[in-house]
This record gives structure tokens, sequence and C-alpha cells, in this order.
């Protein structure tokens, strides 16, 4: 017998299935969705198992220990997984995030219910409890033998899961009596010298960006030991009425009625919105304690899944809340015309498109304050005026990049734009627009978001093309992080292309051509006497006439 199995690695060059050999003693215990050790090139890695088959010709390595007793992993989830990947350009590990989070963190611990007595048992050392064991972590080598006993029907083994992610360092914000003009009645509200949390802030009626401009003025100073601060906070009606939506005047009564409709009804609710400062916003305003995005963390996330299990609930959620393991009876959608539904942190996959397979039965709404939300134009015909006065016809092609990586294709420039431009370089220059200066835009961690920033002004650095980063308040140049400061090693990846990243891949992609770059730090146009490729912010417009 053979297993196909996905490590636990998150790259390109390992995103596909790798074959194991399943040893006799394992064979009676293994299923599909199970977490497994096994060896991968000169170390030992946890994987997951997908499918088990008869023969395999590539298979040179067996599976060495069986890491959780029971899947992990439920075949419908996997079949999600499947989807996903075949779909969309998407990763396994990628995948696997969004419908089992922390799936390669979670510890077990496994309670055994007694129906028929087996000496085994009596030489295992349990906590016993009314007829129901703890496994102890030293007994866990038996799991094989107990799972033959669970399938003769003798015992019940349950396994129930256990975070172990580290603790992220919580903060507390303490307000210094200063003022700041414009948000001078919400600080009226503020205590000086006491700890509020970051959540009591936002529903006060400050907004994260608010806040970051606070600690900037010393208004806010932000505290990282809370153990200091343990004064709790009520949220004042006063502050409530701060609180207010502006672009979702005409959809706030509708989502309150559904609330209470859905109250009243005993049904469950999930409400998409596409980012977490307005995730944050719907959450204060609609009273909400259930809350799901990319911070949540491995005991939230088990948490929320027991509470969404128990009873029915109202969760507000990213894009990502629609592969929590629950049917919801109805979901509302903020926004349904934004890009975020379609294209969030490097991960493509349409969340609309991914509803109507998950959750066939549910009420769905949709808000939008987009006439049109969902427009695929592919060419059209413009008129554009020179200062001749002459107008001429221009043929304007919009071109989807999400359906060029779909195919296979990750290169900087679309294939059209590609081939177009390499014939037109055969007579005359070519003028490329990008409106982002720099190489690439921040440093982030993959797993948490956590960002790396100046440690003096403690805003975000720029990434340098020496792969350095840097501070442009500052002006100082500091080394590239690779763990974050929540201790998640090799994590941390360059995110945001900037121009010099562009024109730097066009070069690679066009060899024979010199690529100009032409910004802000960068104003000196070459003399070239072949046809050549100029890239650049809006400065290029006052370059065009040298061109």
């Amino acid at each position: 017998m053979f297993a196909e199995v996905i490590v636990d690695i998150k790259h390109h060059d390992v995103n596909h299935t790798y074959d194991y050999k399943i040893e006799k003693a394992f064979i009676p215990i293994l299923e599909v969705g199970m977490r497994v050790h096994v060896p991968f090139s000169n170390t030992t890695r946890t994987g997951v198992i997908i499918h088990i088959k008869e023969t395999s010709q590539t298979a040179t390595k067996s599976i060495i220990d069986v890491d959780a007793s029971m899947p992990v992993i439920s075949k419908q989830s996997l079949s999600h997984i499947q989807h996903l990947v075949k779909n969309n350009h998407m990763l396994y590990q990628q995948a696997i995030e969004l419908i089992v989070p922390h799936v390669f963190q979670f510890k077990y611990r496994y309670m055994i219910h007694v129906r028929q007595e087996d000496p085994l048992l009596n030489s295992l050392d349990m906590k016993v409890m009314d007829k129901t064991y703890v496994l102890l972590k030293r007994d866990e080598r038996h799991l094989t033998k107990l799972k033959l006993l669970h399938q003769d029907g003798k015992i019940h083994l349950e396994q129930t899961q256990i975070s172990h992610l580290p603790k992220r360092p919580a903060s507390v914000y303490v307000y210094t009596k200063k003022s700041y003009h414009r948000l001078d009645t919400i600080l009226e509200l503020l205590t000086p010298d006491e700890a509020y949390q970051k959540e009591t802030l936002v529903a006060m009626g400050l907004k994260p960006s608010n806040i970051k401009t606070l600690l900037k003025h010393e208004v806010l100073l932000k505290k990282d030991n809370p153990n200091e601060f343990i004064t709790q906070h009520k949220i004042s009606e006063k502050g409530n009425k701060n609180i207010f939506i502006k672009p979702f005047e005409s959809m706030l009564k509708t989502l309150m009625d559904l609330i209470k409709e859905v109250h009243y009804n005993q049904q469950s609710l999930l409400i998409l919105v596409p980012n977490r400062t307005l995730l944050l916003d719907v959450q204060s305003y609609c009273h909400l304690t259930l809350a799901y995005d990319y911070k949540t963390t491995s005991k939230q996330y088990l948490n929320l899944v027991a509470t969404l299990n128990n009873t029915p609930s109202i969760v507000v959620s990213t894009r990502k809340g629609i592969f929590l393991p629950h049917l919801f009876d109805h979901i509302f959608i903020v926004e349904s015309h934004s890009k975020t539904y379609r294209y969030d942190q490097g991960v493509f996959y349409d969340t609309l498109e991914t509803i109507d397979l998950l959750f066939p039965h549910a009420h769905i709404y949709y808000h939008s304050y987009v006439k049109h939300p969902s427009i695929a134009i592919q060419s059209k015909e413009v008129t554009i005026g020179d200062r001749s006065n002459i107008t001429h016809k221009k043929h304007l092609h919009v071109i989807s990049m999400k359906d060029e990586l779909i195919s296979g294709h990750t290169k900087v420039l679309s294939r059209s734009v590609l081939e177009a431009s390499k014939e037109a370089l055969k007579k005359q220059h070519i003028v490329m627009y990008y409106p982002r200066k720099g190489y690439q835009k921040v440093n982030v961690c993959r797993l948490c978001g956590d960002v790396q920033t100046c440690p003096n002004c403690h805003k975000k650095l720029h990434v340098t093309q020496q792969k350095k980063t840097y501070c442009t308040t500052c002006h100082k140049t500091y080394e590239l992080h690779h763990t974050c400061s929540h201790e998640h090693q090799n994590m941390m990846k360059p995110l945001g292309l900037g121009l010099e990243y562009i024109a730097k891949h066009i070069e690679r992609l066009i060899p024979d051509h010199d690529v100009i770059v032409i910004d802000k730090d960068h104003q000196d146009i070459q003399t070239v006497k072949k046809p050549s490729i100029f890239i650049g912010t809006q400065k290029l417009i006052s370059h065009l006439h040298e061109i």
C-alpha cells in the first residue's frame, strides 16, 4: 500500500504530492486526512495523507510515524482543497491554511471511553474519570493498538485539538492628556494614564490608522506589558454614537434587520467584509463578538468553531470565513464588488463563485454601491487628442492578470503585452507607466501578517534591490528580517512590486533592449540609439518630449 502525502512546505517547487510506502503495522489504522511524519530530503517533515492506493512508481521511502491517530482533515475538506488548487493559481499549503487553519501546528489530546475491558488498558498509566481515560503523552506510542481496539468497538477513541502556537504579546494604549485637533471629540472619552485595549479604542470610534497617528504624535503610548495595566473600560453610549460607517447608510438598516431576524429564528449568519479595517467597524457597529480573519490565532479559531457547533451564531469575517466548518443559513456580503474577494495576499480564488459551491442552500445577500460590480472589458475603442488637435482612434485592451496566473503565466508582463512589446521594439521606443516607485513595498510575515518597521519612527520599511530595508523618513538602512516579532522563523517575505522590480524583470524578459527607469530618483534621460523601453511613474510625463 502507498500513500499520497502533502508536506508542510509552502513553495512552488514542492507544490505536489509525494508517494510513500505504508509499513504493515500502519496499514490497518491509516486513513485519508491523517497527519503523519515522513522523510523528506535529509530531514523529517509533517504531512497529510490525501489518498491511499495499491501501486506507485515513485515511492522509495516509508512513512516514519503517525502524528495523529484520527483524520485532521475531512474528506469533504480535502475535495475543497483539490478544487482550489486545480481551479486557481494556488499552492497546496495556501489551500490548506484557508480551509483548515493551523492544521500543522495543532497538538492533540486523546480521550478513551471504555466499552469493554482489555488487558492493554490495564497496562496504561492513564488518568481515569468515570470510565473515561485521558491518554498521557508517554503512552501515545500505543495509539496504533488503541486504534485497532477502536475499530473492534471495545473502546471509543476521541481526538481533541490543543493549540501550541506562540502567544502574541498583548499591547495596551495609555492616553497622555495631549490633544489632537481632528480627534478631540473621541479623546474626551478617554481617561488619562489609564490603559485601553486596541479593540476598545476602535469601538470608541478610532480607526487603526488614527491609533498609529496618535502614537506618532505621542498622544497615546503603547505598552507591551499588559500586566501593569489591568483596568477594564466599558464603552459608553456617547462613544458608540461616534461609530458610523459612512459609505454604508443604505445597507445598515437591511443588515440590522437581518441580524434581528436571524436571532429570532435561531439561525446562523456570516457577514463578509473585504478587509480587516471594515471588519472592526462592522463588528463594533453591530455589537458582534465573533470575528475571524488572518490575525485569528489557533486558540481563537478552536473557540470559534466550538461556538458555531454548539449554538447558532453570527460571525463577521474577511473572505476566508467561507471555509469555516459550518453551514451558515444566511451570508451577507458587504461591498460585493470589491476586488479583495478575488485577490488578497497573493492568493487567488473567487469568493462569490466558491460560495455557490460551499453553500448551495444558503440565503445570500449582496451589498454594492457600484451599478455593475463585475464588468469584464476585453477591448474598446477610444478617441485620443494630441497637441495638434488631430484625433486618433486607439484600441485600449484590458487584460486580467488573474487569468494569466491561472493559466500558469507568472511573469510581470502578460503574454499579449510581451509579444506586442517585442514587435513594437523592432521600429520604435515603448513607454510604460507604473505608479509605484522603489523595489518592493514591505517585508511581511506570511503566517501572522507582522510587518518589519523602523525601530526609530515605527514606519513600514521599504525593501531595496540589495535585499536591505530602507526607512524613507529616517533615511536609514537595516538588515532584511527573516523571522517576525512573533518568532515565526523564515516566514518573512517582501511583498508589493515596485518600479525597479518591474524594470529588472523586464530586462530579463527582453534582454536585447535597454530598460530606462524614470521617477523622482531617476530623471536623467540617457541617449539611446536603438529602440528602448522607458518605464516610470508620473514623472515620465514631463520627459516625453525628450524620448
